[in-house]
């Protein structure tokens, strides 16, 4: 199967990520799909993204669908990166395991940390780096309640390869590796988790870092996201999205959260504003048309802030968009252009299992 799309993003452990899909797989049957894509992000300029997808039943009797994911890139920014992902259900379902590895080398713009005050021409400069992820969920599951909970555990490794202006990172350090373990909740209660119409996912994750090179103190994370579908009239829902992605402790900048993602915040540049703490919360209307065609309308309101006592309403950044949505084989092609702060914007598009 070769997909053309701007961009392919399968995400790892967002909310839902592991929960049931009918199984549309003959017994016995494994199904393995290359599939190939051009693309453009503001991030990562034009790009040419490959893989491989495997999908297969671990028990002859199961309506779960387990999966396996490889996939590479490369961009005329000269950024690479490739991952591999899979979950995995034990034969009656009960148990789940989530995992994914990947590594990224990518030369982005850098505004510095703490700049929220910043207007949108502020200067920046070039910051490239090396990146690499590697997690893996444990998960025990109770179908009728959808309820998903256990350990999780991993490695982040950050390294500065080059910045063209050195003055923006002063008293920053060049590179951190940490191990990680923690808890991982989820609570899904969609009526499908590729274009859901009705139903609650909330997915709650806390995790220890503990340093192996360059910090020296074990500082923690806690992400949060509630997602709520609500149908309206024929073929329209309406869906509130509330995240939240907060770090304390003795934290090294490059594990901050960072503003502009494709579902929260779309209209920044994925990285222009970079901070301890990040809260947002959303609106987004979908109303299909001709079965596989959806248009969407969303608004939505955000804040970055270093602390409790820093935090200051005023300081907040807004969001509102445009997009479209069609439903193939089982994925979503999502394109979306949204406004944020003094006129920034961005267009994001891609296939993913999302609203």
């Amino acid at each position: 199967m070769i997909l053309l799309a701007v961009l392919w993003a399968l995400p790892v452990g967002a909310c839902g990520q592991t929960t049931k899909g009918e199984s549309n797989l003959p017994p016995n049957i494994v199904r393995l799909s290359p599939y190939v894509s051009v693309g453009y992000s503001p991030e990562r300029s034009g790009m040419l993204y490959g893989g491989l997808n495997l999908r297969y039943l671990s028990d002859l009797k199961s309506k779960e669908i387990s999966s396996f994911d490889f996939a590479a890139d490369i961009s005329l920014n000269l950024s690479v990166g490739a991952s591999a992902s899979g979950i995995h259900y034990s034969p009656k379902g009960r148990f789940v395991i989530d995992w994914g590895a990947g590594y990224d080398y990518s030369p982005i713009q850098f505004w510095g940390v703490e700049n929220i005050g910043q207007a949108k021409d502020a200067p920046s400069t070039s910051l490239t780096s090396h990146k690499l992820k590697v997690k893996g969920d444990f998960l025990y599951r109770d179908i009728r309640s959808g309820i998903y909970i256990g350990p999780i555990a991993g490695l982040d490794f950050y390294r500065n390869a080059k910045v063209a202006d050195s003055s923006f990172v002063i008293g920053l350090a060049p590179e951190e590796l940490d191990l990680f373990t923690g808890l991982h909740f989820i609570w899904d209660k969609r009526d499908n988790m590729v274009y859901p119409t009705r139903g609650v996912c909330m997915d709650l994750l806390q995790r220890f870092f503990f340093p192996l090179r360059g910090g020296t103190e074990t500082f923690y994370n806690t992400t949060a996201l509630l997602d709520v579908y609500i149908p309206a009239w024929k073929g329209a829902v309406f869906m509130l999205d509330f995240y939240g992605d907060f770090v304390y402790g003795n934290a090294p900048w490059m594990m901050w959260p960072l503003l502009g993602q494709d579902s929260h915040l779309r209209g920044y540049y994925n990285g222009r504003y970079r901070e301890k703490n990040l809260f947002s919360a959303q609106l987004e209307f979908r109303q299909k048309i001709k079965e596989i065609h959806a248009i969407v309308v969303w608004g939505g309101a955000g804040w970055m802030f270093h602390d409790v006592k820093s935090f200051n309403v005023n300081t907040v950044l807004p969001t509102v968009g445009l997009g479209y949505r069609l439903n193939v084989g089982g994925f979503v092609l999502h394109i979306d252009f949204g406004v944020g702060r003094e006129w920034q914007n961005s267009l994001t598009a891609g296939f993913s299992a999302s609203f």
